[in-house]
């Protein structure tokens, strides 16, 4: 074979959270990634150069490129680039979701590049350049800066392209776990997916082993997870604006009769309103968080405006048009039911992470 593999899903353990679709989120990063120089040009070269470019679904037109410097490679050598940065933030998992993304691999020889990107690794410039999220805004000068470097050494004579891979991952058959595309500049043996696996570390095997050595390839993982972390609400406008007034009502004493209760819980209703008409904007959070960060706020305004023998007088026990609108339950009990959902959620998703973490040290 020579060119590029389709994307593989092979035979691997069953990862620990599968994406529920419209009610889960996930990640892509690299997991592992080889490459093999091959040819006439260099027979050693300086340093090879990990460029990748995530577009995303939602802005189809504004990829993100990111850039990694891995030092000396030899020629018909494969080399494994220890590279696990993640490629995207969280992304809602919605049927209409796609991320398209290329991975090249470009070989440098000179003093003047390595100068450079000594001096980038030593400003941190390097690290910038590699760790950026796609909701940044900074992201896009980032990748400005990557093409721009990129194209000037080619343009010297001091860059070859070595291979590019590409990915696509769609929800229409995307999972959680680790995906391959597989390639080869040269003529090599035709790989057998069924002989593809991903062992009990993490590691890509292929029998006979000696096949891998002759080829670039790129492995993904999916990670997935079911909620945000209430850190990245807090990050966002609707989330700043709910825990503002959620705390001024809080830091306040309760009101001690019926008119005050009511002119509270109509300013707060007010508040809920606008809240969830930003966060319908977001499209980096799923409608069913939204959902649970809205009622846990509910929840705990409830109990500290209303004593717990008055909620069925309060009328909070069956909600009107109103509050249905804003809450997006219809009784005391879903909202009860919607946070416990909640919590329970987060606390998965802290498990999930900590999981990852791990995996990735």
């Amino acid at each position: 074979m020579s060119g590029m593999s389709s994307r593989y899903y092979p035979t691997q353990p069953a990862p620990p959270f599968q994406l529920d679709w419209n009610n889960s989120y996930y990640q892509v990063k690299i997991h592992d990634a080889q490459v093999v120089f091959a040819g006439n040009w260099f027979q050693q070269a300086d340093t090879v150069l990990v460029s990748t470019e995530v577009t995303l679904t939602a802005n189809p037109d504004k990829p993100i490129k990111s850039l990694y410097k891995v030092d000396m490679i030899q020629r018909n050598t494969p080399m494994r680039l220890g590279l696990s940065p993640s490629l995207t933030d969280w992304l809602p998992a919605q049927t209409d979701s796609q991320v398209h993304l290329t991975l090249q691999y470009t070989v440098v020889q000179g003093t003047p590049f390595k100068t450079l990107l000594d001096k980038m690794v030593s400003a941190n410039l390097a690290g910038v350049a590699s760790l950026i999220r796609p909701d940044l805004g900074v992201a896009l000068k980032i990748t400005e800066i990557v093409g721009r470097v990129i194209s000037y050494f080619a343009g010297e004579g001091n860059a070859n392209n070595v291979f590019a891979l590409t990915m696509d991952l769609s929800s229409v058959d995307l999972q959680a776990g680790y995906h391959v595309t597989i390639g080869s500049k040269e003529d090599v043996p035709r790989l057998d997916p069924a002989l593809l696996k991903i062992d009990s570390q993490g590691q890509l095997v292929y029998t006979p082993a000696s096949t891998l050595d002759r080829l670039s390839y790129l492995v993904i993982q999916v990670q997935g997870i079911p909620q945000r972390q209430s850190e990245a609400v807090r990050w966002t406008t609707w989330g700043t604006l709910l825990a503002t007034a959620q705390a001024q009502i809080l830091d306040e004493p309760p009101p001690t009769d019926a008119g005050a209760r009511q002119q509270a819980f109509i300013e707060w209703r007010a508040v809920l309103k606008q809240v969830r008409a930003l966060a319908r904007q977001d499209r980096s959070f799923l409608l069913t968080e939204i959902d649970g960060v809205i009622a846990a706020a509910q929840k705990q305004v409830e109990a500290h405006l209303v004593p717990p023998t008055a909620v069925q007088s309060a009328g909070l026990n069956e909600y009107d048009d109103a509050w249905q609108d804003v809450l997006g339950v219809s009784s005391k009990e879903e909202l009860l039911r919607s946070v416990r959902d909640y919590q329970d959620a987060l606390m998965l998703t802290e498990a999930l992470l900590q999981h990852y973490n791990a995996a990735v040290s």
